[in-house]
C-alpha cells in the first residue's frame, strides 16, 4: 500500500522524504531596510569601527572608519550580522591623518550571516502498517510506551467486516525500528474477546505498569443482559509474552460495573469508558462514564484500580468518583496524572445548544480539586457553536487540550486547542484568535483533532482528522509552538497530512517516549478503495 504525506500548500510525496521537508521552509524575510550604526574603540594610534548588517532585503549604510590619532592606518569597520539571508554591511571608511605616515583606506567589513529558519523537532519516519486480522476491522487507538522504548498499541479487532462481527479487544508490541516484535503473542499481537457479542468491544487506551506488564482499557458487553446495548468497563491484563495474566482481576480481567443500562427516550446510557493513566505505584486510573441517578442523562465517572485489578476502595468514595456538569449528558474522553499525583481529564457537554469544553481536576485521592476553575471543574461556552475537548497534555503546570468545533454554525468544524492555566483560567494569550483559542483549518472541510502531547521543548502536538474534500479524510499532526502558533518548521501552515490510501485514515492516538526520543501516532487506514479497516503507526523520532 502506497502511503503518503502533504505539508500544507505542497503536493503530496513519498513517505520517506518526510524528513527532507522537514525544517527546509523560512519565513518571509521582512521587507523593511535598517540603517546601519557604527561604534569605535581606540587602541594606541589605531582606531575600529563596525558597520551594522542590513536587513533581509540588502545591506545600507556603511560602516565608519577609525579616525588615526597618530601616523597610521585606519583599520576597516567588520560588516554587521546580516538579517534572514541579509548581506553585511560595507566596510570603513578612510580614515583620517594627523602625522607622519599618510592615510589609508579602511578594509571592506566581512558579510553577514543568514538568518535561521526554523527547524523541525522531528527526524525520518518510520510508518507501519498493523494489520491484527487478516479478513476483519482493526483499529488501533491508544499507544503507550515502555522503559525500554517499546511501543504498544491496542484497539478492537473482528474476524469479519459485517456489522454483526464479534469485536475482540487487541494489543500489538511494536520495537523501536517500527517492527512487531514476533516474540509476542501471535507474530507480535495479543487478542483476547472478553464476550461474545457484536461490536461494543473495543479499548481506547493501554498503559504499562513497571513490571513490563500492559493494561488495555476499554468496554464490553455485559453477561446476560437484558439489553445488548449495555456495557461495563473492562481491564485486561497482559504479560510480557503477551499471553493473558491470570494474576489481574478475574483470570486476567477486571470488569467494573458501575450501573445497569437504561434508554432514556431515544438514547440508551451505558458504563464507558475511555482514557487510562497508571500511577507511579502501579495503581491504574479510568476516566469514564455512568447513568446518572436519575437515569436521564449520564455523569462523569473516574475509577482507580489497585495494581491487581481489584477496585481501591482508598480512592473516591468506594473506588469512584463521580460529579455530574451543567445537568446534561457527558461525554468523557481521555486524562493525565500530573508530577504530583493530582489527576487531569477532560470531555463537553451540550449546554443549550452550545458544545462546551471540560477539564477537571482530582487529587491524587479522587477529590475534586477546590482551587482549581469552578470547584475542580472548568467548563466555558468558549465558541458558539462548538468547542470539543478530546484530550489533555501538561505543559508545566499549565493544561493544554485538543479537539475540534466552530465559531460559526455555517463553517465547518477545525482542530481547536485551548491552554487553561494552573488555577483553571483560559489563558487568552495562546492561540491564533486574540481569545486564547489555538484554530487550524485545511481546506475548509470538517477538520478533528483527537489527541495531544506536549514535546520535551514545550511545543505542541495535535493529531486528529483532516479532510481535502468533502468525503476525503487523512491523518492529521499539527505542531504548535509554546504558545499555540503554527510551527511553520512542520510545514508552511504547522500541519502535515498523511494519506496512508483509504478514504477515512485518521489518528487517535499519540504518546512520547520517557527519553523524550521518539513520539508515536496511532490510527487507522480505512473507507474506500479499502474493504477493511487497518491499524497505523507512525514513529517520529524527536532530534
Amino acid at each position: 500500500m502506497q502511503k503518503r504525506f502533504m505539508q500544507a500548500g505542497l503536493p503530496l510525496v513519498s513517505a520517506v522524504l518526510l524528513v527532507a521537508a522537514c525544517g527546509d521552509d523560512e519565513s518571509p524575510s521582512s521587507a523593511t531596510t535598517a540603517t546601519s550604526t557604527t561604534a569605535s574603540s581606540t587602541t594606541g594610534a589605531t582606531t575600529t569601527s563596525t558597520g551594522a548588517g542590513g536587513d533581509a532585503t540588502s545591506s545600507t549604510t556603511s560602516g565608519t572608519g577609525g579616525a588615526a590619532t597618530t601616523a597610521t592606518t585606519g583599520v576597516g569597520g567588520q560588516g554587521g550580522a546580516g538579517g534572514s539571508a541579509g548581506e553585511g554591511g560595507a566596510g570603513g571608511a578612510v580614515a583620517s591623518t594627523t602625522g607622519a605616515g599618510g592615510s589609508g583606506a579602511g578594509g571592506s567589513g566581512s558579510g553577514g550571516s543568514g538568518g535561521e529558519a526554523p527547524v523541525s523537532p522531528f527526524g525520518a519516519p518510520i510508518v507501519q502498517t498493523i494489520s491484527a486480522s487478516a479478513a476483519g476491522h482493526d483499529r488501533m487507538y491508544g499507544v503507550a510506551f515502555d522503559a525500554n522504548g517499546n511501543l504498544y498499541g491496542c484497539g478492537q479487532v473482528a474476524p469479519g467486516t459485517d456489522s454483526a462481527t464479534d469485536f475482540s479487544l487487541f494489543v500489538a508490541k511494536i520495537l523501536p525500528n517500527g517492527m512487531l516484535d514476533q516474540a509476542y503473542g501471535t507474530g507480535g499481537i495479543a487478542i483476547q474477546n472478553v464476550i461474545v457479542g457484536t461490536s461494543g468491544e473495543n479499548a481506547r487506551a493501554c498503559v504499562v505498569q513497571s513490571t513490563g506488564k500492559v493494561v488495555v482499557v476499554g468496554t464490553a458487553e455485559v453477561p446476560n443482559a437484558a439489553d445488548a446495548r449495555d456495557r461495563d468497563i473492562v481491564a485486561v491484563r497482559f504479560d510480557t509474552n503477551g499471553s493473558l495474566d491470570a494474576t489481574f482481576g478475574v483470570g486476567g480481567i477486571a470488569r467494573v460495573d458501575l450501573t445497569p443500562g437504561v434508554l432514556a427516550g431515544n438514547t440508551y446510557l451505558a458504563d464507558a469508558a475511555w482514557g487510562a493513566a497508571v500511577q507511579a505505584d502501579d495503581r491504574i486510573v479510568i476516566e469514564g462514564a455512568k447513568v446518572g441517578p436519575a437515569q436521564l442523562d449520564t455523569d462523569y465517572a473516574v475509577v482507580r484500580l489497585n495494581p491487581n485489578g481489584t477496585v481501591d476502595d482508598a480512592f473516591g468514595t468506594a473506588g469512584v468518583t463521580t460529579f455530574d456538569v451543567l445537568n446534561v449528558g457527558t461525554s468523557a474522553r481521555h486524562m493525565r496524572i500530573a508530577s504530583d499525583g493530582s489527576i487531569i481529564g477532560c470531555g463537553y457537554v451540550d449546554n443549550a445548544g452550545i458544545t462546551q469544553p471540560v477539564v477537571f481536576k482530582l487529587s491524587a485521592t479522587g477529590k475534586l480539586d477546590p482551587t482549581f476553575a469552578n470547584n475542580g471543574i472548568f467548563t466555558q461556552g468558549i465558541l458558539n457553536p462548538a468547542l470539543e475537548c478530546y484530550a489533555v497534555a501538561l505543559q508545566g503546570s499549565s493544561i493544554i487540550t485538543v479537539g475540534y468545533g466552530k465559531s460559526d454554525p455555517a463553517l465547518a468544524n477545525d482542530f481547536l486547542s485551548v491552554r487553561i492555566l494552573s488555577n483553571g483560567t483560559l489563558d487568552t494569550t495562546y492561540g491564533t484568535n486574540g481569545a486564547g483559542v489555538a484554530q487550524v483549518d485545511v481546506l475548509g472541510f470538517s477538520d478533528q483533532g483527537r489527541n495531544n502531547l506536549v514535546l520535551p521543548d514545550g511545543r505542541v502536538l495535535l493529531v486528529g482528522g483532516g479532510r481535502t474534500t468533502a468525503t476525503t479524510v487523512d491523518g492529521m499532526a499539527v505542531l504548535l509552538t509554546v504558545d499555540g502558533k503554527p510551527d511553520t518548521s512542520f510545514g508552511p501552515m504547522g500541519y502535515q497530512l498523511f494519506d496512508f490510501g483509504g478514504a477515512s485514515d485518521f489518528f487517535w492516538g499519540a504518546a512520547v517516549d520517557k527519553a523524550g526520543t521518539m513520539v508515536a501516532v496511532s490510527g487507522l487506514v480505512g473507507g474506500t478503495p479499502l474493504t477493511q479497516d487497518d491499524s497505523q503507526i507512525v514513529l517520529l523520532p524527536l532530534q
